[in-house]
């Protein structure tokens, strides 16, 4: 009985030690998530995709504007994470900017 104890125990340690820290799945946060106003946009951002596909479903704008709208508000999404990721955080000029946008893309929803 023992030998099958020992070879269990030496089993289940090879198998922890086996498997280093760094081979252990990591959850990563995206960069831009760490800067407060990429994380503000990307709230908006999602608002405003939220408001697009509402406004699709109520009729209240064409499948090609809703296209395009969206095409536009994931233009932004890319720049906006482009950006953080060269200078690691989004500048409130850039952050002005976008948001600048929204505000067109849903005065065109009202």
């Amino acid at each position: 009985m023992r030998p099958a104890t020992t070879r269990i125990l030496a089993a289940v340690a090879f198998a922890t030690i086996a498997t280093p820290a760094a081979a252990q799945p990591v959850q990563r946060h995206p960069a831009h998530m760490t800067d407060p106003l990429a994380a503000k946009l990307d709230a908006r951002i999602r608002a405003t995709e939220t408001r697009i596909a509402a406004a699709r479903k109520a009729d209240r704008i064409s499948a090609a504007k809703a296209t395009g709208l969206s095409g536009k508000v994931a233009s932004i999404r890319t720049d906006a994470a482009r950006n953080v990721k060269a200078q690691g955080f989004l500048s409130a000029g850039e952050s002005a900017s976008y948001n600048r946008t929204l505000d067109g893309i849903e005065a065109l929803l009202d």
